[in-house]
C-alpha cells in the first residue's frame, strides 16, 4: 500500500469518515488537513518548526557564516575592496546585526523563495540605510500603466508601497510567476504535510488514542457498570510508571489479551525516516548533514561536504551575489560587484602530495608552492631543482676542460689617501651619467600614476573610504617598473665589471662576462626591493587621500594631495632611487669582475669627506679582506645602501 494511501486511511479511521469525503478521493492535497498550501507564506512561515526548521537552520547558519566580498575589476586580477559604505550600510539594520540580517534573508527565501531588502536612496540614488522585510507582508506587483514593478508592504495594517530600486529582491526561480519566487518549503509542501501526518499518528499511538494496549477477556457476562467499574480498577491498579512491575491475578476465566501492531502500521512508521530523507534532499540536505552516519567514513565525508559546499551552497552563493551586484552595490558604481569566497573544501592532503611530486621533478618552483599555500614569495624562490638530488639547477656544473690557469699581475696593494681621493671622483663622475639615464624615465613613471589617480578621483568621487579603489593596480605597476629598471640596472652592472676589469688590468679570459646565471639571479633578488618603491608610493597615497576624505576635502583638494605626493616622487625621491640603484649595481659589476678574474681579496673606498657614514668608515677601516667576507661596519659584502657614495676595489698583491 503507498503511503499516501496508508496516511488516508488511518486518518478516515480515526475520524470515523467514509472514503470520498473532505477530498480523499483522487485529490492531490489533503483538503483540510493541509499545513504548508501553495501560495500561502504565512503557513510556509509557520512550518519552521521540527524537520524543516532542521534543514532551514543548517542552511541559514552557513549562509550566514559567508562574508560579503567587494571587487573591482583589474587588468589581471580582480582588486579586491577591503573598506566602503556598503559595509557599514549592512550594519544600519534597525533590528537584525549583520550576521542576524544574513540569516533572516536565507531563512525566508528557504521558506517562501523570497527574501526583500527595503534601501531608502538619498538624492544621488545612493543607497542610505537597509531595513529587512518579511516575505508573508510583501507583495511584488506590476503597474500596467506605467509598465514596472513595485512593492507593497504591510506595515502594522499601513500598505506602504516602494518602487522597485528601493527594494533588494531576494529569490529562487519560480517557473509559475515573473515576479515571486518559489523556494524548498513550497515545492516540498507535500512531503512536509505527509511528515506531519506521520508525527501526528505516532503522537496518537503514545497516548493510547489510535490502539489501546490490550484488553481483558472474561467468561463471565458483564453489565457495562461492572465493565466499567473493573477498567477504573485495573487502571487504578496497574496504570502509570510507578506501577510497572506490578503483578495481576485473575479471577477464573479472566485473561489479559496485548493489542499487536498491523504490517501496515508498521510500514507506516518505518517510511518516516524515508520522508525525512526526501525532504532533506529538496533542501540539499544529504542524511550526513543531519547526523545519521551510516557507512560514513573519513573518505566518503570529505566528498559528501564537498557535495553540500559545491552543490547547494556555492549556486545559492552565486544567486545572492548577482542579486547584490545588479541591485544594490552597483548603485554606487558600475565597476563594483560582490563575489563570495570559493567555499568548496580542498583535500589539503592529496594537493600536498601533488605539489611535492611536482617539486620533485622540477615541474614547479618553491615560490609557486608557497603562494599557493599562503606563504610570501622568498628571493631565490623561483629556480627549479632537478629530480635526483634536488639540486638546483643552475648550479650543476657542465663538464668541460680543465680551465687554464688565469695570470696575476703583480702589484702594490698599498694605495695612498690621495690615489683613493683621485679614484673616489673618476668613479662618482660614471655613476653621474647612469643616475641622469634612470632619473628620467623614472619621472615619466611617476607622472603616468598621477594621471591615472588623479582620474579615478575624478571618475568616482569620494564613495570610497578605501583609497585603494583610486591607485592603479600594484601588481600592474610593479611589472611596468621592473620592465623599465631592468634594461637600465643590467647595463649599469656591466659597465661597473667592464670599467673595474680596465681600471685594474684585471685578466679575465673572454672579457667580463655580463650575462652570466649570477647576474640574473642577483637581479631577481633585487625586484624584490624594486617593488617596494611603488609599495611606499602607495603607502602615501593612501594615507594622504584618506586624510582628505576624512576631513571632508573637495576633489580639487584631494587631487592637490596626490600632486604633493608625485612632485616628492619625480624630485628628490627619484634622485635618491637612481643613486642607490646605480651605485649597488655598479659595485655588484666590481665584485663579478672581481670574482670572474678569480681575485681574492677586495677593500672600501669612501668618500672620505664629513658627510661618511661611521659605519662606512669602519668598512674602510677594515683594510684588504676576503672577497666572500662582509665588511665589519655594516654587514654588507659591497656599497649597497640608500644613498651611498662608496665603492669595493681589488686588493691586488
Amino acid at each position: 500500500m503507498r503511503i499516501k494511501e496508508i496516511v488516508q486511511s488511518k486518518a478516515r479511521q480515526a475520524l470515523g469518515i467514509e472514503k470520498g469525503f473532505f477530498g480523499f478521493k483522487a485529490e492531490p492535497k489533503f483538503g483540510m488537513f493541509d499545513i504548508v498550501k501553495q501560495g500561502d507564506y504565512n503557513s510556509m512561515l509557520e512550518s519552521n518548526l521540527g524537520r524543516v526548521w532542521n534543514c532551514n537552520n543548517l542552511l541559514s547558519m552557513d549562509m550566514a557564516q559567508i562574508p560579503f566580498r567587494l571587487f573591482i575589476p583589474g587588468k589581471d586580477e580582480d582588486i579586491p575592496i577591503f573598506d566602503h559604505i556598503f559595509f557599514d550600510l549592512l550594519k544600519t539594520e534597525p533590528f537584525h546585526n549583520t550576521f542576524q540580517l544574513k540569516y533572516m534573508t536565507e531563512s525566508h527565501l528557504n521558506l517562501t523563495g523570497n527574501a526583500y531588502w527595503h534601501t531608502p536612496l538619498n538624492s544621488f540614488s545612493r543607497p542610505v540605510s537597509i531595513r529587512f522585510l518579511f516575505s508573508n507582508k510583501t507583495t511584488p506587483k506590476f503597474d500596467k500603466k506605467l509598465g514596472e514593478r513595485y512593492y507593497e508592504y504591510d506595515d502594522a495594517g499601513t500598505i506602504r508601497r516602494f518602487p522597485k530600486e528601493e527594494i533588494v529582491h531576494f529569490r529562487f526561480p519560480n517557473p509559475l510567476s515573473d515576479l515571486k519566487g518559489m523556494g524548498p518549503v513550497e515545492a516540498a509542501r507535500k512531503k512536509i504535510n505527509l511528515i506531519e501526518y506521520m508525527e501526528e499518528y505516532q503522537m496518537s499511538l503514545l497516548g493510547n488514542r489510535a490502539i489501546p494496549p490490550g484488553y481483558i477477556k472474561t467468561d463471565q457476562d458483564l453489565s457495562p457498570k461492572d465493565a466499567k467499574k473493573i477498567k477504573l480498577d485495573w487502571k487504578k491498579k496497574y496504570g502509570g510508571i510507578e506501577k510497572a512491575g506490578e503483578i495481576a491475578i485473575f479471577g477464573k476465566g479472566s485473561d489479559f489479551v496485548k493489542m499487536q501492531m498491523s504490517p501496515d502500521d508498521l510500514q507506516f512508521l518505518s517510511s518516516v525516516e524515508f520522508t525525512e530523507e526526501q525532504l532533506g534532499a529538496m533542501f540539499g540536505l544529504s542524511p550526513y548533514k543531519f547526523g545519521r552516519v551510516k557507512d560514513v567514513n573519513r573518505a566518503n565525508a570529505f566528498e559528501l561536504d564537498k557535495s553540500y559546499y559545491k552543490d547547494t551552497l556555492t549556486p545559492r552563493l552565486v544567486m545572492r551575489s548577482v542579486t547584490l551586484t545588479e541591485e544594490l552595490v552597483q548603485k554606487y558604481d558600475k565597476r563594483l560587484f560582490e563575489k563570495a569566497p570559493n567555499v568548496i573544501p580542498q583535500d589539503n592532503e592529496f594537493e600536498l602530495k601533488k605539489d611535492t611530486e611536482l617539486f620533485k621533478t622540477a615541474a614547479i618552483t618553491p615560490n609557486q608552492i608557497a603562494q599557493k599555500w599562503g606563504y610570501e614569495a622568498f628571493p631565490e624562490g623561483d629556480v627549479r631543482f632537478i629530480p635526483f638530488n634536488l639540486t638546483r639547477l643552475d648550479m650543476v656544473a657542465p663538464t668541460s676542460e680543465e680551465e687554464p690557469v688565469k695570470e696575476m699581475k703583480d702589484v702594490c696593494s698599498v694605495r695612498t689617501k690621495d690615489w683613493k681621493e683621485k679614484y673616489w671622483k673618476a668613479y662618482i663622475d660614471r655613476t653621474l651619467k647612469h643616475e641622469s639615464n634612470m632619473i628620467y624615465p623614472l619621472g615619466k613613471f611617476f607622472d603616468s600614476q598621477q594621471k591615472q589617480v588623479i582620474s579615478n578621483l575624478n571618475k568616482y568621487g569620494k564613495e570610497y573610504k578605501a583609497s585603494e579603489v583610486y591607485l592603479p593596480p600594484k601588481d600592474i605597476e610593479d611589472k611596468k617598473l621592473i620592465a623599465l629598471m631592468k634594461p637600465l640596472i643590467l647595463a649599469t652592472v656591466i659597465s661597473g665589471g667592464e670599467t673595474l676589469t680596465l681600471d685594474f688590468d684585471l685578466i679575465i679570459e673572454g672579457g667580463f662576462q655580463g650575462n652570466s646565471l649570477i647576474i640574473e639571479d642577483w637581479f631577481k633578488k633585487r625586484e624584490m626591493l624594486i617593488k617596494g618603491i611603488n609599495r611606499t608610493t602607495f603607502d602615501e597615497l593612501t594615507t594622504v587621500i584618506n586624510a582628505g576624505i576624512n576631513e571632508g576635502e573637495t576633489i580639487k583638494q584631494l587631487s592637490s594631495r596626490v600632486r604633493n605626493v608625485y612632485d616628492e616622487a619625480r624630485g628628490p625621491r627619484s634622485l635618491k632611487i637612481a643613486r642607490t640603484e646605480v651605485n649597488t649595481a655598479t659595485n655588484f659589476g666590481h665584485m663579478e669582475s672581481m670574482r670572474q678574474a678569480s681575485i681574492q681579496k677586495k677593500e672600501w673606498v669612501t668618500a672620505a669627506d664629513e658627510r661618511v657614514r661611521q659605519t662606512h668608515s669602519m668598512n674602510e677601516g677594515d683594510g684588504c679582506i676576503s672577497l666572500e667576507r662582509a665588511f665589519s661596519g655594516t654587514g654588507e659584502s659591497y656599497p649597497g645602501e640608500i644613498n651611498c657614495r662608496c665603492t669595493v676595489i681589488p686588493c691586488l698583491k
